[in-house]
């Protein structure tokens, strides 16, 4: 058996305007004072599972060395510069434009401010409706399934996938897992989420 937790299309509280300089140019350019750039993702949470650079090193299958030479650079490369094959992948987990790696580091700072109070708003509004009766009775909390939160957590928050299959045999304790991130997320008015319905077999998470 399994759990379906659907996570349909968000739209944002706000909208931000975007940077219209093209994809194909910032694959081509450097992304000026890169370091402080990232430093400054953390720092505001823009995705809130990827706070260092071994949080984005491991959410994209590479090594903390190899995203450190992107701002160092190596005797051979220049630093300061996302790889073409990797600088999509980076702004689609913080939810921005590849283009903002171009800008200097004031502009930069100016969008992820704005983002960053987008997020807010968001995080500090209830769901205008919030069904979960229809859910299993399970412990509050569970242990060992840290890491597999954190995964949905980032999911979550870079907005990309729509629908996620929990497969397991029964018995593995999957109502509780789900229950289990529904409390996180509860803690976090659903991150923005409009309307969340759980049931024995599924979760619908709609809105934002």
């Amino acid at each position: 058996s399994g759990i379906c937790i659907a996570a349909v299309l968000r739209s944002s509280v706000g909208t931000l305007e975007r940077t219209q300089t093209g994809l194909n140019w910032s694959h081509m350019k450097k992304h000026p004072q890169l370091a402080k750039k990232f430093l400054l993702l953390y720092k505001l949470r823009i995705n809130s599972s990827i706070n260092t650079n071994t949080d984005l090193a491991k959410r994209l299958g590479v090594s903390k060395q190899f995203i450190s030479k992107w701002m160092l650079g190596t005797e051979t490369l220049s630093g300061d510069s996302i790889p073409i094959g990797q600088i999509d992948r980076v702004a689609e987990i913080f939810g921005i434009d590849a283009s903002w790696f171009l800008l200097d580091l004031a502009s930069f700072e100016t969008n992820i401010q704005g983002l960053a109070e987008t997020q807010r708003i968001e995080r500090i509004s209830r769901p205008n409706r919030i069904s979960l009766s229809l859910m299993p009775l399970t412990q509050a909390e569970i242990f060992g399934r840290d890491s597999e939160a954190a995964l949905l957590d980032s999911i979550w928050e870079e907005k990309l996938t729509n629908v996620l299959e929990i497969i397991a045999f029964g018995g593995m304790r999957k109502s509780s897992f789900v229950n289990f991130w529904l409390s996180r997320m509860d803690r976090n008015n659903y991150r923005g989420a409009k309307k969340v319905y759980a049931w024995h077999g599924g979760v619908s998470i709609q809105g934002r």
